[in-house]
């Protein structure tokens, strides 16, 4: 990550590719492992990175779920 920070600052119009399928990130000749949680990967890739806007949209489907846990009901 260092290594990518410095180069970046020294060549900042140089394109970067992040390649969420190969998890790696390629900037000039050197491509870099790039780890990432499997679910915010699926929400990249898939467009559903607004958890708030997915929330929304299944409003309410969440409010029985709610409904049915003892902790969140009657609040």
């Amino acid at each position: 990550m260092e290594w990518l920070q410095r180069a970046v600052a020294r060549e900042p119009d140089r394109e970067m590719v992040l390649d969420l399928e190969r998890q790696e990130v390629r900037f000039g000749e050197r491509t870099i492992t790039a780890r990432i949680p499997e679910s915010t990967r699926r929400q990249l890739t898939t467009g559903t990175w607004n958890t708030t806007g997915v929330l929304l949209e299944a409003g309410d489907q969440v409010e029985r779920v709610a409904g049915r846990l003892p902790y969140v009901a009657g609040y």
